[in-house]
């Protein structure tokens, strides 16, 4: 005498038949057979019923996901990011609307470097002097606002790092010809610069 379908199993069948595309008439003749069912029908039906596709799902949630407005920003963020030269960036304060800022910003220029770290991009707040930088991370909407100026005329901003520190503007490196003291870029950097 065959043993009956464990209460676990009819269980697992009443679930595949709810979530997964199981043909009617397949289904219909589970559900008839049902009761009487042995332990050896039932795993060969489960076997069956786990080779069909599952249900898809359609709610107005699953059709339009939240986005969160941080992910969005950060998402634009590394977009802006990868329009321009990985360098060092000074940006007056005086174009910034420091008033929609979420921290301070103190002194004449805002110093800024966009870094490659970890197969992605960064911009970091730069503090000290060549060599020495301490580098600070921004809050996105802040890196947002200095990443949008700078999109505006890269060569400018990293221009005015190199004339104020007296070095490369991309790589902090001493200018040693006349060229690369008047563009302040180094002869390998003018090329991110197409200089």
């Amino acid at each position: 005498m065959a043993t009956p379908a464990t209460e676990k199993q009819i269980k697992f069948l009443d679930d595949l038949v709810a979530k997964r595309e199981i043909p009617t008439t397949l289904s219909a003749e589970y559900l008839s057979a049902k009761a009487t069912l042995d332990v050896a029908k039932a795993s060969q039906l489960i076997s069956q019923f786990l080779g069909f596709p599952r249900i898809e799902v359609k709610t107005a949630l699953a059709e339009k996901p939240a986005v969160d407005p941080k992910s969005a920003l950060w998402a634009e963020l590394f977009e802006a990011l990868s329009k321009i030269p990985q360098s060092k960036y000074a940006v007056p304060v005086s174009e910034l609307m420091t008033d929609f800022l979420k921290k301070p910003v103190h002194g004449d220029l805002v110093f800024l470097e966009v870094k490659e770290y970890m197969k992605r991009l960064h911009i970091k707040q730069l503090f000290g002097s060549v060599g020495a930088f301490t580098r600070v991370r921004t809050d996105v909407e802040d890196a947002l606002a200095f990443v949008r100026i700078i999109q505006s005329d890269p060569y400018k901003y990293a221009r005015l790092f190199g004339e104020h520190y007296k070095c490369c503007g991309k790589c902090g490196a001493e200018l040693t010809d006349p060229i690369s003291r008047e563009l302040m870029l180094g002869p390998w950097c003018r090329k991110a610069f197409g200089r």
